[in-house]
């Protein structure tokens, strides 16, 4: 059972004993309250009974009441239209970073996609030349087996052989030192994909963050009130 307080008050002279759960100051501060309101009117017409200026004191109390208890509605409604204008707002923010993740997302895969197909290219690539690189070897040994029972003109047919496989050799690690560029740039771009990705879900966390402390802030505020 809670405890009730009684205190001894002195209100427009009279003196009340009041008894109630609040603190002793508080109860003061009421009857001081009151007490002001009923000595105001006193002064504006000191012809006025008490009993007139007790109901007067009261209507203007009560009409004070009812003007703090509007104002109080109309903050609660203008919290609640922030609030509102709040959430919307961060929900769209959110929208809008979740589907520039789920975009990054896509070209991620896109781009491993596609550095797969370079690397299968290159695979492809170097064992065409390695077995260019061989057949060409061969013929070169078979021809200088027969150089010497061969006329000029197998001599120069050997050196032919042997320009057009240093120059394919040549073009072919050309491709290949083209292609290793290529996956370069690649892996750099797919680095720098990564690093907004990360970036963007920090940014994700951090709006959610300050999102539930807005909300948090604004639900004690109206709970508060």
């Amino acid at each position: 059972m809670t405890n009730r307080n009684k205190t001894e008050v002195y209100i427009y002279g009279s003196k009340y004993t009041i008894s109630g759960a609040e603190s002793e100051e508080y109860m003061h501060k009421l009857s001081l309250y009151v007490d002001k309101k009923m000595r105001e009117f006193s002064e504006v017409n000191n012809a006025l009974s008490s009993g007139m200026i007790s109901v007067l004191a009261s209507i203007n109390i009560a009409d004070d009441y009812f003007k703090t208890l509007g104002k109080l509605q109309n903050i609660t409604e203008n919290q609640n239209t922030k609030a509102e204008l709040i959430e919307k707002e961060y929900k769209q923010k959110i929208e809008e970073l979740t589907l520039e993740i789920q975009k990054f997302k896509s070209d991620a895969v896109i781009m491993e996609e596609a550095m797969t197909s370079q690397t299968n290219d290159l695979e492809v690539l170097k064992y065409e030349y390695e077995k260019k690189e061989k057949s060409l070897k061969d013929q070169i040994e078979l021809l200088m087996v027969e150089a010497d029972y061969k006329d000029e003109a197998i001599a120069n047919q050997l050196e032919e052989l042997s320009n057009e496989h240093t120059q394919n050799r040549e073009e072919l690690k050309e491709q290949i030192f083209k292609l290793k560029d290529d996956n370069a740039a690649k892996e750099q771009t797919i680095a720098d994909l990564t690093k907004k990705f990360e970036q963007l879900e920090s940014e994700y966390k951090e709006m959610e963050e300050l999102y539930q402390e807005e909300y948090n802030r604004i639900k004690n505020e109206k709970t508060s009130l």
